[in-house]
């Protein structure tokens, strides 16, 4: 009788003790799982911080392409006007030309056969006014080529600008899909360790 209590009494410590040892090691690793969980929230929050910023330098940056693409837009249609004018003054230049030489061609006749004539002042201002006109015509020419070159200049840069401005929009765009994708695992990998945590806590 006195053996089977001394049993019976081993075996009640025994199961105490094991007992407790196996509610050390469930809170052990309830504690474990709540640090992970932090510690991946943590890297959750800064990585949607991080996220943040890159969509609002996305929506920045495409702000910027859509107001290149109207400069640009405008740009060729300065250009176009540019051109169009500069093809009127081209043939009024040449028939200015024309009239210039034809003159000239008569001025030089009327200067050997009317040198001493009353028609010699009225030739000579007839000269000298179609070669005015014409270089008037010159200079209109040369300050539209200067500015449809200067268009064309902007132009090109807002082009550039624009690839530069598409480079970086994939860049982030890349980095924004990553980030997203670490997150989500994040997300998942929280929601199974408190999914764990849970069913531990239960055991106890």
């Amino acid at each position: 009788m006195k053996r089977l209590f001394v049993f019976i009494l081993i075996f009640l410590l025994a199961f105490v003790f094991i007992g407790k040892i196996s509610s050390q090691s469930l809170d052990d690793q309830i504690n474990q799982i709540r640090n992970e969980i932090i510690s991946l929230s943590q890297q959750l929050n800064n990585k949607q911080a991080d996220l943040q910023k890159i969509k609002d330098q996305l929506l920045s940056i495409r702000k910027r392409i859509n107001l290149i693409n109207e400069e640009i837009a405008n740009k060729e249609t300065e250009v176009r006007k540019g051109e169009e004018a500069l093809s009127f003054q081209k043939n009024l230049l040449n028939e200015r030309a024309r009239s210039y030489y034809k003159n000239i061609s008569k001025t030089s006749f009327s200067l050997i056969n009317l040198f001493a004539g009353k028609n010699l002042s009225s030739s000579l201002e007839n000269f000298f006014y179609q070669k005015t006109v014409i270089d008037e015509d010159k200079n209109t020419i040369i300050r539209i080529v200067l500015y449809i070159k200067n268009i064309e200049e902007k132009k090109k840069k807002l082009e550039e600008e624009k690839k530069e401005m598409l480079l970086v929009n994939y860049q982030l765009d890349t980095l924004s899909k990553k980030l997203g994708e670490e997150i989500s695992q994040i997300q998942t990998k929280i929601a199974q360790l408190t999914a764990k945590q849970q069913e531990l806590i239960a055991k106890k």
